[in-house]
């Protein structure tokens, strides 16, 4: 086995922060929580969603790392959208993850959060695999 699973990190899906704001492209804030199966609020962040543009957006997600510390992250993620062959439009998070120059911006519907990390980002960035890569092929 090698590294994190995908199933182990909490997931930001773009269309759970988007949620009907696009239409009105107006701003929206709010708060996404994370339960187990029982109910139990396994984590949370609060977000405040922009609209620069009618084909770009930004997202500010706030939240507290695990450890306790006082100062929340405060995390900017940009939004895009595409054009599908079969018409609508399609949006996406540019990954965040780098440092003060570069950023990945790989577009993706999904970001992950690995225990004990402390930035959303995408699959690739975080080096994360899903558990059925691993489970052995049939005959």
């Amino acid at each position: 086995m090698c590294g994190v699973f995908v199933e182990t990190c909490l997931r930001l899906d773009v269309y759970d922060v988007l949620d009907g704001a696009v239409s009105q492209s107006r701003p929206r804030n709010g708060a996404l929580r994370w339960q187990t199966q029982d109910g139990e609020v396994v984590s949370a962040v609060g977000f405040q969603l922009q609209w620069p543009s009618p084909i770009q957006g930004e997202l500010l997600l706030t939240y507290a790392e695990d450890s306790g510390t006082p100062d929340p992250i405060r995390l900017r993620i940009g939004l895009t959208r595409t054009r599908p062959g079969f018409g609508g439009h399609r949006w996406w998070f540019l990954c965040p993850v780098g440092d003060e120059d570069v950023h990945c911006e790989r577009r993706v519907k999904m970001l992950f959060l690995p225990p004990l990390g402390l930035h959303f980002g995408c699959r690739t960035c975080h080096g994360l695999h899903y558990r059925s890569q691993y489970k052995p092929r049939r005959a």
